[in-house]
């Protein structure tokens, strides 16, 4: 299956919460494995998001924030433009 080719806007968005999610994970002392069982996921899927290959939902979001204890906005907070 090929990979969806995401827009200026979306991909923007997922370079972000591909830095974001692993940086709260590492903090949090969380492998991916970890954080994939918290939210009832497969590994492999749960990578793609956190890597910022698969655009998913915001009950998706908020069960990752919930899983490295975070307000979900720190997700989505573009860290670099401080």
């Amino acid at each position: 299956m090929a990979e969806r080719k995401y827009n200026e806007e979306e991909s923007e968005f997922l370079q972000i919460v591909s830095e974001n999610i692993p940086h709260y994970r590492k903090l949090k002392e969380k492998t991916p494995g970890q954080v994939a069982k918290d939210i009832g996921w497969e590994r492999r899927n749960y990578k793609k998001v956190e890597n910022g290959k698969r655009l998913s939902t915001g009950l998706t979001y908020k069960k990752i924030a919930e899983s490295l204890d975070v307000p979900i906005d720190k997700l989505f907070e573009d860290r670099n433009k401080k």
